[in-house]
């Protein structure tokens, strides 16, 4: 099973193009949050899987409830809070990119009012992978508790996936959050970040030099690189690598939730071919990495096709895989 923690939240994401009758944009609401995104894909892949992170009682936090259990991922802390739900304003570059601005203060998916004790008392234990990252790392309060959390998970025997998803905007002390993520990396058997997460990370420095770097002192059995247009590349601790490319759909809506979707697509990959564990991630050849990242790519693509986040099913994914 498959413990997905992290942000839950409404998008309101920039129609392109589209006016009101008196010129103002318009936004629509769509649930998000990138583990929360996770989570969803991974249900939507028929993979076992809960989310850890508390939900708001208002109209917003029934709404993000209500999508996740139709994609068949159970909630994990089930008592709603009275605190807002999160939210994010997402609006576009001139290459489509989605650039965030989060309004989190005092939300109901904030962990800083529970404990880490309260917390893992929640996870299953059926859970073989515990998730993180994004917003749940980025603020000093809730990192404390969840990397409490990832201590006790990983004396478990549970295995650690990390992706970071950087959102500087959110980031007050960017020299603390990589003390924080490089913490993390040390207990992390699976990590994805992307190319532009690198360079703000590390800045003045190739992505490359950085990966290379990070893959070499964390000695990570399983290490992913995206790169947007460009695909992806994977290692294993072996020294095996691979590139993937990008899967393109016959039409485009927007990227939101590639990343996420990427990332539950490498996470059911490796459950289905029996590597979820570290010695089966770290002995991966080239073939295999190119199998698992194929498959995460073909998740992400599909995921593309539609606006907002709105990953594929496994019926889906094997339509083009086996088309």
């Amino acid at each position: 099973m498959f413990t997905i923690a992290g942000e839950s939240l409404i998008d309101f994401i920039q129609q392109p193009g589209v006016r009101t009758e008196t010129g103002y944009p318009v936004y629509e609401a769509f649930p998000g949050g990138g583990p929360y995104n996770i989570a969803r894909a991974l249900g939507r892949l028929d993979e076992e899987t809960g989310f850890l992170c508390p939900f708001s009682q208002d109209t917003l936090g029934t709404l993000l409830l209500q999508t996740l259990k139709a994609d068949g991922t159970r909630e994990l802390v089930t008592e709603a809070v009275s605190a807002p739900t999160s939210m994010a304003v997402v609006s576009f570059t001139g290459e489509g990119q989605p650039a965030y601005q989060f309004y989190r203060e005092g939300t109901a998916d904030r962990v800083d009012r529970l404990s880490a004790s309260d917390l893992v008392a929640c996870v299953p234990d059926t859970c073989a992978v515990f998730h993180l990252g994004s917003l749940a790392t980025a603020v000093e309060a809730d990192t404390k508790i969840w990397a409490e959390v990832v201590e006790q998970l990983a004396a478990r025997g549970v295995l650690v996936s990390l992706d970071p998803n950087v959102r500087p905007s959110f980031i007050a002390d960017m020299d603390a959050y990589r003390t924080w993520m490089e913490a993390f990396y040390a207990q992390t058997s699976i990590l994805k970040i992307s190319d532009e997460d690198l360079e703000i990370l590390y800045p003045g420095r190739s992505w490359e030099a950085s990966a290379d770097d990070i893959r070499v002192r964390f000695a990570l059995p399983l290490f992913i690189v995206t790169r947007g247009g460009e695909g992806a590349r994977l290692w294993s601790s072996s020294g095996a690598q691979a590139d993937v490319p990008v899967y393109t759909p016959e039409q485009f809506g927007d990227t939101v939730g590639a990343g996420d979707s990427f990332m539950a697509g490498t996470l059911a990959r490796l459950r289905e071919q029996g590597l979820l564990n570290t010695a089966a991630l770290a002995g991966m050849d080239a073939a295999g990495l190119e199998d698992v990242g194929g498959f995460a790519a073909t998740v992400a693509g599909l995921n593309v096709a539609h606006k907002g986040c709105n990953p594929p099913t496994r019926d889906e994914v094997k339509a083009v895989r086996e088309g």
